[in-house]
């Protein structure tokens, strides 16, 4: 064996980063992948798996989310792989709403929000933006949808429901308070946070990052894939239960 063949043969006890995996190299984890507290594959499999697509949602779409979701998988040996199912992930967020609305609906209300952005002297953003701006305005996906939102929305209450109890306990000079569910859950409180509007002014600037071309790179992707397959889920099941409505409202109309 010459100089040359020494230089470029592989070592197997290094575990690969950045260069082209060998056949020997593929199958082993990427050397980011073990400064995990638990460096197993089982863990990235635990992580994605519960982020799955409901029996509402067509085929096609549950098969290019599915690829996401083995692109993460895969991000084990590959951790460039988080941000190419990352931007994969969006991709498959604007297709589902694209054909659940449809293009000739979307194109109207494209259309109806140029024209009033033209009066009100701003711009439109097309593809994934105006999507979500049209799930968002017939209420296909609302706050409640959300756990992060609904941790939060809790949080405040018992926030509130704190300060009420030490106004009590001040007032009424008591130096124990009985917590009481019941109470809490009457508590009045504000909590203006909208989730979904967050989201439809992020997603499509992430989206719009990946797309143009980005050295992006980090792997705490696993929240948009809870995200946005609650939005794919929600989307699909209440247009179901709206069709199913209508034909009731038919089946009725017939029968009168």
């Amino acid at each position: 064996m010459n100089q040359e063949d020494t230089n470029h043969k592989h070592d197997a006890t290094k575990l690969p980063a950045e260069e082209l995996r060998t056949v020997e190299s593929m199958g082993l984890p990427d050397i980011r992948s073990t400064h995990f507290y638990d460096n197993k594959l089982e863990r990235w499999y635990h992580d994605i798996s519960p982020h799955v697509l409901g029996e509402h949602v067509p085929e096609e779409i549950i098969i290019q989310y599915d690829t996401c979701r083995n692109l993460y998988l895969y991000a084990f040996h590959v951790y460039r792989f988080y941000n190419v199912a990352h931007h994969q992930l969006y991709t498959v967020l604007e297709l589902a709403i694209r054909m659940l609305v449809g293009e000739k609906k979307l194109k109207k209300y494209l259309n109806k929000k140029k024209k009033q952005a033209k009066e009100e002297g701003r711009t439109v953003n097309r593809g994934l933006s105006i999507c979500m701006q049209y799930l968002v305005e017939h209420k296909l996906i609302i706050n409640e949808d959300f756990p992060l939102w609904q941790y939060k929305s809790e949080r405040a209450q018992e926030y509130a429901y704190q300060e009420q109890v030490y106004r009590t306990m001040d007032e009424q000079g008591l130096r124990e308070y009985q917590w009481d569910e019941t109470e809490l859950q009457k508590t009045k409180f504000d909590f203006n946070w909208n989730f979904v509007e967050v989201l439809c002014h992020s997603f499509p600037k992430l989206r719009n990052n990946y797309a143009h071309g980005s050295t992006t790179l980090y792997s705490a992707v696993l929240h948009d894939f809870e995200n946005i397959s609650i939005i794919i889920n929600k989307i699909y099941e209440r247009i179901d239960l709206i069709h199913k409505e209508i034909q009731v409202t038919k089946n009725k109309e017939v029968k009168c």
